[in-house]
Order: structure tokens, then sequence, then C-alpha cells
């Protein structure tokens, strides 16, 4: 960037003020009040009125503050702080915040006044346009100074660094970046644009994301009393003082509109159509004052005596579907509502444009629409289309609520859901009051989710006034609302408290518990009946039978007189369930009578508490002072440490009886133990000397024996050897004969798991058969690997999983048998048994190793057989294809995913169609059907064909309409169809047709849409034998079918009943066999599939004797399976078993 010379610098600066202040004064000199007010234009000064402003103070005492109101808004620039200085500036919609951009923008132009004289520069810039900007002086070169090129974005930096500016942003909740991190307008805040500059920020909602440079925060209140009379003097009535109290008794008749007027736009409207309407009108919620406001427009505009106005059809004032279409898409997709005029014209029609043109809710504006030479640059020449934008967002929101309507009447509940997730309603909370207040079914939905998605209770309490008949329909919302604190803040809008005042008499009347009402700043007063607080806006609090909880919470250190604490007191006493009330922050005497406590109080069945800061205290109702539990506390533990030091002085004599007693318990224990090991020892000790006395005797009488040397001494010996040798051979052979009966158990389990091994290979084939047979023969039917498993899976699935229980059971009963052959082992004297039980124990560990692994292959197969399928694939609008998986096994269901074709991740719709057929296997149409007016998917499961018919919005399908289901009464019981195409006509005429196939028939059936049989089509003679898998047919009365097994695609010519063959569709080469052929109106599209480990697979157009290879891939495992082809155009589509999805050119 080249720096400027002062000279250039001087000459620049005096043109830029030059350009924007010809840019303001073009906006200031022609503003409309209202919209239909066409017939002048308004200058800025004659319709500014200051309405109500406040400033957030932080308290020194807390992390709390409170709002102060000020003076004048001129007070905005007093005292300002050292820069940066960012200010924000909260409203909500109609409460005047671009209005006093601009009204600063006069004041600054023609030097009204001295607060804005320390300014060189003003720019106001509306952040909704700020749409692929990426730097604050290019924005300014852009929409300010866009016709002056001797200004670049450079100079403009240059500018304003060197100058005392003060920037506007409007509208942050309209700016397109505000959910991105580190966007344009936070980087500013942080200083890293415009340091030296003061910026004010306008926004619906408070950006909690900006508020760590801790921001100046300000907050537009609306009009009260006095500012409504100035508007209607300075703008409406000019000097009639009657017309004027006409108005205002208007107003003070109807409580909810004087609540609905403190919003600056509302008084506008209402004043204007109140002075040229004299009819009183009676308005319930700001939908039904909304309705009665475009009346008035449209009865206004019918009124003029001009050609457009006499030509203007009746339905012009309700057909807006088109604009609500439009307005509804913008909303949800966060962009920014302004359109392009020629496009608006030809999808709106050109004398509906007018005619909302007319009505004053759509008004050109050539800044919302602009394109440059170069993107983003702001320096080249800049050529401006005519945008169109609605008068004030309010109206956008209007138009846009009719389609929330429909989709809260029409749509599934997990729909409304993901919608009130997409728009958030902090940022624009009228779209769902205006649905709220159109039907009250509705209304029921929408409040519903907005509890279950918001939580707090603003915008439900808000929704749940606009249809104030609805509340018993309504009771569980409002019942999951008052588990919640329901606040009353001062600073609510009147609207928002008359609202709050109405839920909780909803939930007084209908017994609900309310958990807490807190009054945040708004309590004035009990009054003198004690049956009703009043607020500080001059509503009134009536008794509450539910309430549990009541604080009052008052500005920091606020005086509390006693008689007040003591109605507040009795007015709680209205409710049956209250068990607390807490002051909060306020000065209360520290004695309360006691004769005036009721007696709910005086028996602690219900709790007072004040609260200050860290300090918490309690009514005691037996003297009436207020206690505080911090003290008591401390004087309870001094009581507690007072009791401990007693107890120290016995804790020496408490020890040593203790240790006594414990000393005696163990010499007890001590004793017990040696009683029971002198016993032992005697045992053992008898035993030791018997034996050894045994042994003593025996060696004598054996050298006796040898010393007499007798014949018959010999003799008695041999005989007591033969004695002991028998019954130590009889001893062996028991032995023997328990290691036999042992060996015996081991060969017998060892034939059982040779069986069980047999049986688990047998099952492995079975599955790999079963696998093969998927992987080919399935895919030709469309996934088709259901329909072999699905005649015998449910017993194989039980045969497996008890495979799996019996297989666990004896690697259970293999760690037993383990043990035994440790302790057989051990017993054996015989080498060749012992080796033998070794043996038998490695192979069962062998065999248990392979039990594990073959367990784990049963889990994995069953997983398998068990997961969803992808079924297959249609296309009804470019960017929408429709994915049909087959998930019975989970929800009884058959999913359809609607996902963009170019990217699967971006799912649009995902809804579930029962199906009561959950064997038979699914098949689809890989070609859309037209139905009810619109393209249509189609499937079929058993004997049922499913025609499912989406919501198509204009831009994508957001919804299913409806599901229609036509029995077949063709296929036999017991039977199902195994492939279903739709009939592909030329140019623009509708598919209406569709052809089915049927397990163990060759006969092909023609239906309608409506199920209505056309004609019947005899394949035996040219079709396959083992069964039409995939079928495609055109106007031609050609027909092409696949077959199981079969490598060629015949062709066959029905004309009407006369079938002959005329042709077949031959793969490029061997080993590839075709799995779905469609018509795609000029040629065959067929997806071929190898057989084998890898599969190769192709995609393939025949057109008359031309073959042309479009696409083509190997598959290394199930996932990347080729599943599905569909087509729009010329383009084809192909999806895969990871539901992942490649395109090619046909």
């Amino acid at each position: 960037m080249a720096a400027l010379t002062q000279p250039e610098l001087t000459r620049k600066k005096a043109k830029l003020i030059k350009v924007v202040k010809e840019v303001y004064r073009s906006r200031f000199n022609s503003v409309r009040p209202i919209p239909y007010l066409r017939d002048r234009d308004y200058h800025v000064n004659d319709i500014f009125i200051e309405s109500g402003i406040t400033i957030f103070n932080q308290t020194s005492a807390s992390n709390r503050g409170v709002w102060r109101s000020l003076d004048t808004y001129k007070d905005i620039f007093a005292n300002a702080p050292t820069p940066p200085v960012r200010r924000i500036l909260q409203g909500d919609p109609g409460y005047g915040k671009s209005l006093l951009g601009l009204y600063l923008a006069y004041t600054w132009c023609e030097g009204e006044d001295t607060f804005l004289d320390k300014f060189d520069i003003l720019l106001v810039l509306r952040l909704g346009q700020f749409t692929k900007v990426s730097s604050i002086y290019k924005a300014a070169k852009k929409y300010l100074a866009r016709r002056e090129p001797d200004l670049t974005s450079d100079d403009i930096q240059q500018i304003i660094e060197s100058s005392s500016t003060l920037v506007i942003l409007d509208s942050y909740d309209e700016y397109p970046d505000s959910t991105t991190n580190d966007n344009l307008v936070t980087q500013i805040f942080n200083g890293k644009f415009l340091a030296r500059c003061e910026v004010n920020l306008t926004s619906r909602f408070l950006p909690k994301d900006l508020l760590s440079v801790n921001p100046i925060r300000l907050k537009l209140t609306g009009f009260d009393d006095k500012e409504r009379d100035e508007y209607l003097r300075k703008s409406v009535t000019g000097g009639d003082e009657e017309e004027l109290k006409r108005i205002k008794k208007c107003l003070s008749d109807n409580p909810a509109l004087a609540a609905l007027c403190q919003v600056p736009l509302f008084f506008a409207c209402f004043a204007h159509i109140t002075h040229e309407q004299k009819d009183l009108v009676v308005y319930t919620s700001v939908t039904k004052y909304f309705e009665y406001v475009l009346r008035c427009f449209h009865f206004h505009l019918r009124q003029k005596n001009d050609d457009f106005a006499k030509k203007i059809p009746a339905e012009f004032e309700n057909d807006h579907n088109d604009l609500s279409t439009l307005a509804y898409e913008k909303l949800r997709l966060k962009e920014t509502p302004a359109w392009d005029k020629v496009f608006l014209r030809e999808f709106l029609g050109g004398d509906s444009l007018e005619y909302f043109v007319r009505l004053g809710v759509m008004v050109e504006d050539e800044d919302s629409i602009t394109s440059t030479q170069q993107e983003d640059d702001g320096d080249g020449l800049v050529t401006s289309q005519v945008g169109m934008k609605f008068y004030h967002s309010t109206f956008f929101e209007w138009y846009a609520s009719f389609w929330l309507t429909k989709i809260a009447m029409k749509r599934p509940e997990e729909t409304l859901n993901k919608t009130v997730r997409e728009i958030d309603a902090h940022k624009h909370e009228y779209i769902y009051r205006f649905a709220c207040g159109h039907d009250p079914t509705a209304a029921k939905n929408i409040i519903k989710q907005l509890v279950e998605v918001y939580g707090d209770s603003s915008i439900s309490t808000l929704c749940i006034s606009e249809k104030p008949g609805v509340v018993t329909e309504v009771l569980e919302s409002i019942k999951k609302i008052c588990e919640r604190k329901v606040d009353i803040k001062n600073d609510d809008s009147k609207m928002m408290q008359m609202s709050t005042i109405s839920l909780l008499q909803g939930a007084s009347d209908n017994e609900v518990k309310v958990a807490e009402v807190y009054m945040e700043h708004s309590f004035q007063n009990v009054d003198d009946s004690m049956t009703g607080i009043r607020l500080n806006s001059g509503f009134v609090l009536p008794a509450l039978k539910t309430v549990e909880k009541l604080t009052i919470k008052t500005e920091e250190d606020a005086k509390m007189e006693t008689e007040k604490v003591k109605n507040v007191i009795g007015y709680s006493r209205q409710s049956k369930l209250l068990e607390e009330i807490e002051f909060e922050d306020c000065d209360i005497s520290k004695y309360t009578e006691v004769s005036s406590l009721p007696p709910e109080v005086k028996d602690y069945s219900v709790k007072v508490f004040q609260v200050r800061g860290d300090n918490v205290a309690y009514l005691n109702p037996e003297s009436g002072e207020w206690k505080n539990i911090c003290e008591e506390a401390a004087e309870i533990l001094r009581e507690v440490e007072s009791l401990s030091e007693k107890m120290k002085t016995n804790e020496g004599e408490l020890c040593r009886q203790q240790q006594m007693e414990e000393t005696e318990e163990r010499l007890a224990e001590q004793m017990e133990q040696h009683n029971e090991l002198h016993e032992t020892i005697k045992r053992d000790n008898t035993d030791v000397v018997s034996i050894a006395d045994r042994a003593t005797k025996f060696r004598e009488r054996f050298h006796k024996r040898l010393e007499e040397g007798t014949q018959k001494s010999l003799d008695e010996n041999s005989e007591e050897l033969k004695i002991r040798s028998e019954r130590d051979l009889a001893e062996s052979e028991n032995r023997r004969r328990q290691i036999d009966a042992g060996l015996q158990k081991l060969r017998s389990y060892y034939t059982h798991l040779q069986s069980v091994k047999s049986l688990i290979a047998s099952s492995e084939g079975k599955l790999q058969s079963y696998s093969t047979d998927r992987d080919v023969p399935s895919l030709r039917e469309q996934k088709d690997r259901i329909t072999l498993l699905q005649e015998t899976t449910g017993n194989h699935l039980d045969d497996l999983n008890e495979m799996k229980v019996q297989a666990e059971g004896f690697l259970d009963f293999n760690k037993d048998y383990k043990k035994l052959l440790t302790a057989f082992c051990d017993e054996c004297s015989s080498p060749f048994e012992e080796c033998e039980a070794e043996e038998a124990a490695a192979e069962f560990e062998t065999h248990q190793e392979a039990l594990r692994a073959a367990i784990a292959d049963l889990e994995h197969d069953v997983d398998r057989l068990t997961k969803t399928a992808l079924v297959g694939g249609v296309m009804l609008q470019p960017n929408c294809m429709f994915n049909i998986t087959d998930e019975r096994r989970e929800n009884e269901g058959v999913v359809l995913v609607c996902v963009d074709p170019t990217d699967g991740s971006k799912e649009r719709l995902r809804h579930t169609v029962k199906v009561d057929d959950l064997t038979s296997p699914v098949v689809t149409s890989y070609r859309r059907i037209w139905f009810d007016d619109d393209n249509d998917a189609v499937f079929a499961a058993g004997r049922t064909v499913y025609i499912v018919n989406p919501h198509w919005s204009g831009s994508v399908y957001d919804y299913v309409e409806s599901v229609s289901t036509l029995e077949i009464d063709d296929v036999p019981a017991g039977s199902w169809i195994t492939a279903v195409s739709v009939l592909c006509t030329p140019g623009t005429d509708p598919d209406k047709e569709f052809l089915i196939a049927i397990n163990g028939s060759s006969v092909l059936r023609e239906y309608d849409v409506t199920g209505s049989p056309l004609r019947s089509i005899e394949t035996r003679e040219y079709g396959p034998s083992s069964g039409i898998t995939s079928v495609g047919y055109n106007e031609h009365n050609m027909i092409a079918i696949i077959g199981r097994g079969s490598d060629d695609i015949i062709l066959l010519s029905a004309k009407g009943n006369t079938v002959q063959q005329c042709g077949s569709l031959r793969p490029p080469s061997a080993g590839l066999l075709p799995i779905i052929v469609l018509w795609t109106r000029l040629r065959w599209l067929v997806l071929f599939i190898s057989e084998g480990a890898e599969r190769q697979w192709q995609v393939l157009c025949y057109h008359e004797e031309q073959v042309k290879l479009c696409g083509g891939g190997t598959a290394g495992n199930d996932l990347e399976v080729p599943v599905s082809i569909t087509k729009w155009d010329s383009t084809a589509y192909v999806t895969f078993a990871n539901n992942t999805t490649r395109s090619f050119s046909i």
C-alpha cells in the first residue's frame, strides 16, 4: 500500500466525506414509517423520537450489574473510555436500532448538534450486506464510495487511520459470518482493525463471543407514554389534540395492544392506521395484530384509483406461498434475505412481485445485491443489480412463518426438532410466535420442541401467549417450563411480562407446580388486599396457588420496609405449596414484629431468607430477628470446639480403657489359638509315638525271627506277606480301574469334540457358500443376499448361537478336565498311561485355541448376517439422491436417506417406513416414478410395493408427505417380489407405470401407480431359468432382464401379449456378471461385477451396436462392492455398500 502525501490525504479525505454524506442524505430524506405510505417520503427528522435507552453498569461488589436509564441517546458518547472504544446496542426487532443510526448520520451530516463534532468521519455500514467481505475498508469502498473511482480501499484505510472516526455496524443478527470464528467483526472488536476508532454494533441479541473485550453495553427499551405522545404530535395528528386523545383511548382500551406498542415499529403502524381507520379493533396477540395491519395494507392498496389496483385479483391477498418458501429457505440457510429483482420477478411472477412492492412489504435496495469485476476487491468497477428485500425483518419472519406452520402440522416430530435447532429462536423469535398464532396444532408442537431444545421459558412463554386458548393443549410444555425458575425481569418488554403472568396464571389454574418465581428488579409493592403484586411496569401478578418459592431481587442495598416484607409474606400465603421466600440484595430492618407473622412462618413450614452478597440470613419466627446463617454457624462451631476441649480431658482415660479391652481381647484370641495348637501337637505326637512304637516292635520282631530262624516263623511271615500282597494288588487294580474310567471319559470327550469341530467346519462351509451366493447373485437382486439367507437364516442363526454356547461350555468343561488330567498324571504309575494323559492334555489345549478362534468367527458371521443392508438408490432431483436401506432387524423398517450425490455427508432427510414383512428381501427401482404431481421413490418388500412421496421445498426435499402401499394380489402367499422397475418414457411425459418380477415365476407383471394391473408378460421361453433379479423397460415396449447366474442380459420385445427376443447385451469380457440394468431414454446402462476375492466392476452403456465404458474399479472387500446405479440426465451415480457415491458421465 503506497502512502498518500499529506495534500493527497487531505484532498481524498474531503472527497470521502462528501461521498458518504451524499449516500446518507439519499437515505434519511426518504424514510417510510410504515410500508404502504408510498405517497410521500418522510424525512428522518420528521419521525425520529427518542425511545428509552439503558446502559449496563457492572457493580463493584460483585460480577453482576444493573441496567441504568440514560437521559438521552447523546449520553452514549459521553465519557468514552480509552481506545479502542467498542459498544453493543441491543434491541428487539422494531425498536429503532437502524433508525437511530440513520438519525446519527443526519445529525453528523447537517451539524445539528455538537456531540458528534469530534468525529471527522462517520461510517454507517449494514452487516447484512457483508457477503465475502474480508476488510472493513473494502466494505466502505463497496457500499459507500463505489461510484467514486478516485478512492480505493487503501486510500480509505489511510484516511480512517489518520482521522477521528465513528463506525456504526448495523444488524449483527443479519451478518452472514456471525457464527464463524474470528470473523471480521470479532477482529474489529479485538482491535486488529479500527483500533483508534469508536465502533458501535447494533444487534437483536447479545453476541457473547464479543464480551471478552468488555464492551459498553446499551439497550433500547422502546416507547413509553411520553414518547408515544411525542410521536403522535410530530408524525400523525399534528396539532389535533382531539384526534390524539382518540388514538390514545384506543390504546388504553386494549391492554394487549398497549404492551405491543412498546415496540416503536408496531406503535407507528398502529398510529397511522388508527388515524385513517376509525373502527376500534381488539388484539390479543402479536399475530392477530399483524394480520390486522396487513389487512389494512391490502385495503389501502385496493382503494387506490389506478389501473394496477383495479386489476389485482382477489386471491393475491392470501396467495403468498412462493414468497413464504423463499423467505423460509433464506432463514433456514442463514442467508441474507435479499434477491435479485430479475430472479424474483421470474419466480413470483411480474404482477405478484409488483403487488408485494406496492403493498409495501418488499422494497428495492441497490445495496442488497452487488457484483464486481474482482471478487471481494472493492476497488474494481462496480456494477449494481437491482436487489429486493423485505421492508423490515419482522415482515421477513411473518412470511417465513407460514412454512414453519406447515412443517409443524405435517412433519414428523424429529424433523420439527431439527428445524427448531436450525433456526435460532433467540435471534428469530417472531417466526415462532407467528407460526404458533396461525394454528393451535402447530403451536402445541412448536412449543414442545422449543422447551426441549432451549429450556428457558422466555420464547416458549411468548409463543403460548399467541394462542391463549391452547393452555390445556400445551399443559405438558407448561409443566416443563415451570420445573425451572420463571423470571419476571424489569427490563423485559411489557409483552414479555404480560405473557409470563398469563403463563403463571394458567399453571395455577391447572394445578401445575411452579418451582420458583424470580422477580428481578420488577417488584414495586403488594396491593392492600394482599392478592396481587404490582410490578414497576404497572402489571399485577395475581395470587398463585402452586408456587413453591418466591424470590424478590432488588437493586443492591435498596431499602425494603418491614411493612413490605410482611405484605409479601401475606401475599405468599395464597400458595398451598409455598416452601420458601427469599429477598435478594435488599436492605431489610433487623427485626420483624412476631405477632404479624402467619402460622406457616411460625412453625417453619415456610422459610424466609434474606441474601446480600455472600451473607445469608433467615427469619427466626420465635423472636422476629433475622439470623445470619454464617454467624450462627460460627457460633455452633465455637460450641463444638468447647465440647471438644471438654472431651479431650477424658480422652486419656478413654484411650487407656480401650487399650485394656483390646489387650484382653488379643490375649483371649492368643489363648484360644494356643489351646488349638496344643491339641494339634498332642494328636501329632500320639501319631508319631504310635508309629515309632510300631517300628520298634516290628524291628524287634524281625530280629527275633531272624535269630530263631525257624521254619514256622518263615511260614507265618510268608503268609503275612501274601495277605499284604493281595491287599496291595486289590488297591492297585482299583486305581487302575479309576484311571481307565478317566481315560474313557477323555476319549468320549475327544470324540464329542471332534463332532463339534466337524459341525463348525460344516457351518463354516455353509457360511462360505452363503457368502459366495450373496456376493454375486444377491447383488443382481439388489442386495438379494438376504433372499437366499432368509430361506434358512432364522434356523441357521439359532444354530450358530447354539454352537457358540456349546463351544463356550466345552471351554469351561476343558478347564475342569485339565485339572482332572493333572491329577491323573500325578497318580499314574505306568509310563504309558502318564504319556497318554499328557498328550491328551496337549491336544485339548490345541483344540481350545481352535474353539476360541471358531467362536470369534461365529460372532463375526452372526454380526455380518444381522447388520443393516443398503438396498439401492434413486435420483429424484439433480441435488437429491435417496438411498434405501433395510434396517428391519433393528427397527422393523426400511430407511430412506436423502443425500447430496456429490457429497454423501450432506444428509438432507431421513425417514423410516414401517414394513410388516420382516423376512422377504427389499428391492428398489433405480428410476423415479411420477405420482401425486411429484417425483417419488419406489421399493418393494414381500408382496407390497411402497411409493414414497417426499416434499419438495423448492431447493431440497425436507420431509416425507406420504407413503402409498400397494398390496399386489398376484404375488402368491409365501412368495415375494424380486425386482421392480419404473417405465422410462420420453421427453417430459411422466413415468407412471412399473414392472415387477416374482420369485419362482417367469411372468413379469405391469401396474400403474394406483396398483391396477395393466398386463402380464410371459418370459419362460426366453427368460432365465433361475429367476429374474433385475429388469428395465422403456416406451418402445423393450424389456431387459437379468437372471440369477446369467452372463448375458436378455432383450425382449413385448407388444401387447406378444413376446419375442430381440437381442442381448453381452459383457465385454468373460467373468463379468450383470447386476443391474436400466434404460436412460437413449441407451441401456448396466452394472457388471466379476466373481473372486478381488471383484472387478464396470459401468457400461449400450447404444445400438456401440458399447461405452463409463467407469469401473476393484472391490477389495465387501464394503467396496457397488450396490446401486442410478442416473440424472447424462450422469450416472454408483453407490457402494459403504454408502459412498461416484459419478460417471454417460
